[in-house]
C-alpha cells in the first residue's frame, strides 16, 4: 500500500469538531474503498477457518455451500437485506432449516463486522419468527407398525443408507452424528461407539453401547475399507432424496422425519421402564442442575442394559404381525397409480452421495 494525503478543509474556517467529523467520515469512506473488492467467498473461507474447531462447524459450511454459493463472487458489502430475505424464502418449505440458515447468516455477518470487514449487517431488523414463523415443537412418535415399515423399507435402500436408517432406530443418535461417523470412534472389543465432544450438541463425549443388531451393522461397516476414515466410506448426505424414496417404501407412514426416530427411541426407553436419567444419558443429553455437579457416576451398566432392552424390544416389533387397521388415504399424487408401482419405478438400489 501507499500513503496519500486528503484535505479536510481550510485552517481557520473549520472548527476542531468539524475537522474530526470530516476525518471520521473520510476514514470510513477510505476503509470502504479498501474493502469493496473483498468477496463473500474470501470472507466465508476466513470465517470457516475461525469456526472449524467449534461444534457444528460442518453444518455451517454445508448451509453456505448449498444455499449461499450464489453470493460467493459478489462483494461482501453488496449483500442486502433483500438478498437475506430471498435466501430465507427459498427455505420456507422447511421452516427448521430456514431458521438454521438465518442463524448462520447472522453469525457470519456479525463476525465480519467485529473484524471491521463490514459496517452494517444485512440481517439487522429482520425477525426470523415474523418471516418464517415460530419454531414448532414436534411430538411425533412412530407406532410399532410404522417402525416395522420404516425398518423393512430401509432394507431396500442402498447398503449405506439402509445401515444408517437402522442405526438411527437402534441408537437414537442425531442425523449428522451417524452420517459423519468415523471409524476411529468405534471400539469393537468393548462394544462401544464413542463420539467425541466436538461432534455432540452437549459438547461432551457420548458413549453408545453396541448391542445385537447395532453391533452387527457396525462390525460389517468396519470390515469394509473406508475413505478419509468415515465409517460409511464417506460422509452421508442427500437425505432429502433418500427420505422421499423411503416414504414410498414405508407407506403408509405419514408426516415423519429422521429426527422423529430419535424421539421414538427416547420414548420407547421410558416405555421399557428405563429410569429417566439413564434414558436422557442414552441420547446424549447433558445432566442438568446439581446432578451435573455432584453425580459423576458413569451409569455404564445401566446404559448397556437399556440398549440391550431396546434391541430385544425391537426384535419383537419387527417379528410381530401388522395390525389389521383401516389404511390411511393415499397421498394426492398417488391416486392414479398404486404405491407398489411407484416404488418399482424408483431406483432405490443405488443412491449417489450428491447434495440434498
Amino acid at each position: 500500500g501507499h500513503t496519500s494525503r486528503r484535505s479536510l478543509g481550510v485552517v481557520g474556517k473549520l472548527s476542531v469538531d468539524q475537522a474530526r467529523t470530516r476525518a471520521r467520515r473520510l476514514h470510513s469512506q477510505m476503509q470502504g474503498e479498501a474493502d469493496t473488492h473483498v468477496t463473500v467467498e474470501e470472507v466465508a473461507k476466513k470465517f470457516f477457518h475461525h469456526i472449524e474447531k467449534q461444534k457444528h462447524s460442518d453444518e455451517v459450511v454445508r448451509y453456505f455451500e448449498r444455499d449461499l454459493k450464489g453470493w460467493y463472487p459478489r462483494t461482501l458489502a453488496s449483500i442486502t437485506k433483500k438478498d437475506v430475505i430471498a435466501a430465507i424464502d427459498a427455505k420456507r418449505r422447511t421452516p427448521t432449516a430456514a431458521h438454521h440458515l438465518f442463524s448462520h447468516m447472522r453469525r457470519f455477518f456479525n463476525w465480519a463486522i467485529a473484524r471491521d470487514l463490514l459496517e452494517h449487517s444485512p440481517c439487522d431488523r429482520i425477525k426470523a419468527q415474523q418471516l418464517i414463523g415460530a419454531k414448532k415443537i414436534r411430538t411425533r412418535v412412530l407406532t410399532d407398525d410404522e417402525l416395522r415399515r420404516v425398518w423393512k423399507g430401509a432394507s431396500k435402500l442402498s447398503p449405506e443408507y439402509r445401515d444408517a436408517i437402522h442405526l438411527y432406530i437402534l441408537t437414537g443418535l442425531r442425523r449428522e452424528e451417524v452420517a459423519s461417523a468415523r471409524r476411529s470412534e468405534i471400539d469393537i472389543a468393548n462394544r462401544v461407539w464413542r463420539l467425541p465432544a466436538g461432534r455432540m450438541k452437549s459438547n461432551a463425549v457420548h458413549e453408545v453401547p453396541l448391542a445385537g443388531k447395532a453391533l452387527a451393522i457396525v462390525e460389517g461397516l468396519m470390515s469394509a475399507t473406508g475413505e478419509d476414515g468415515y465409517l460409511f466410506g464417506y460422509r452421508l448426505n442427500g437425505f432429502s432424496k433418500v427420505k422421499a424414496k423411503l416414504d414410498l417404501l414405508a407407506w403408509p407412514t405419514p408426516h415423519w422425519t429422521i429426527h422423529d426416530l430419535r424421539r421414538t427411541f427416547r420414548t420407547r426407553l421410558s416405555g421399557l421402564g428405563i429410569a429417566e436419567h439413564v434414558a436422557e444419558l442414552a441420547i446424549g443429553h447433558a445432566r442438568k442442575g446439581l446432578q451435573r455437579v455432584y453425580d459423576q457416576h458413569r451409569y455404564d451398566k445401566e446404559l448397556r442394559e437399556a440398549f440391550d432392552a431396546w434391541d430385544k424390544a425391537l426384535d419383537r416389533i419387527l417379528s410381530a404381525e401388522p395390525e389389521r387397521s383401516k389404511l390411511l388415504s393415499q397421498p394426492a399424487d398417488t391416486k392414479r397409480r398404486s404405491y407398489p408401482a411407484l416404488a418399482r419405478d424408483l431406483p432405490v438400489s443405488k443412491l449417489s452421495p450428491s447434495g440434498e
